[in-house]
């Protein structure tokens, strides 16, 4: 039995996924899922592989009003879009979405070009030299963390501390700098304000990145006594990661003093008691 049966966090064929969109659905209702989300990564200004062109969202909107009637009664399809800070959607352009996940990937460098978090080890050093330190890299990306957070078209924030993704054994970053743990406790307190619903994402678990989730335990410890509610995704982009690190999760969140989360049914959120 699957320990918290939601996930709103998911990527397909249709985006960077490894599935297609009836794969993922498929194994989600096998695994006992009550809801399970879809969110592509929105489209860019520029191409990137891994975003949505507007015929592929085109396609994809299609695809899931289509899975939620075939599971309708049996399971909830949502269709979500994971919202790029870069993107930039008027608000009729986002009227088809059940929910908006925003997250920050990226920052832009003094070269002009940006810059990604995630995308690999190589282009994180070259992100940190284009700023001169791992600090003037930091204090741009939680400055797009905070617009993110206070974005008006937000439902939830997206891998809050992305940045850390290639930072496992502090390569770049040692978190418990004065100056690293000001910048993050600092943006945890104006995301604290912006009262979205913070995401814990276990995605660079399951590809072997990190052994936590995003946010750290302190961050999640110190947002929670601030009153953030807060969700758990997958940031799933295969079928056998659908609840990949849940449990552990779930364990780590209760250690953090966090006892219910949000979660996503009949077309609102509502929270649950972990």
């Amino acid at each position: 039995m699957i320990s918290y049966p939601y996930n709103l966090h998911s990527h397909t064929v249709l985006g960077d996924g490894n599935n297609t969109p009836e794969e993922m659905a498929a194994a989600a209702y096998e695994k006992g899922f009550k809801t399970y989300g879809f969110s592509e990564h929105s489209v860019l200004p520029w191409y990137e592989e891994w975003c949505m062109t507007p015929y592929g969202q085109s396609e994809y909107i299609k695809t899931v009003n289509k899975l939620k009637k075939e599971y309708e009664g049996r399971m909830e399809i949502a269709l979500g879009l994971e919202m790029d800070l870069n993107s930039d959607y008027s608000k009729n352009q986002l009227e088809p979405f059940d929910y908006i996940i925003s997250s920050v990937h990226s920052v832009r460098g003094s070269d002009g070009k940006i810059h990604y978090a995630d995308s690999s080890e190589e282009k994180m050093l070259k992100g940190i030299e284009v700023f001169g330190s791992a600090e003037k890299y930091a204090e741009a990306y939680f400055e797009n963390v905070i617009a993110a957070a206070k974005a008006d078209y937000a439902d939830i924030l997206g891998h809050f501390d992305l940045l850390l993704k290639y930072n496992e054994r502090e390569k770049f970053i040692d978190e418990n700098d004065g100056w690293y743990r000001d910048l993050s406790l600092s943006a945890a307190d104006e995301v604290a304000k912006a009262g979205i619903i913070v995401e814990v994402n276990t995605g660079a678990i399951s590809r072997k990145k990190r052994s936590v989730p995003y946010p750290t335990a302190e961050i999640i410890k110190y947002m929670n006594e601030k009153g953030v509610k807060f969700i758990l995704s997958s940031d799933t982009h295969a079928t056998d990661t659908l609840d990949a690190f849940f449990d552990e999760s779930l364990e780590l969140l209760r250690g953090c003093g966090v006892k219910t989360l949000c979660a996503y049914g009949n077309g609102k959120f509502f929270e649950v008691k972990i």
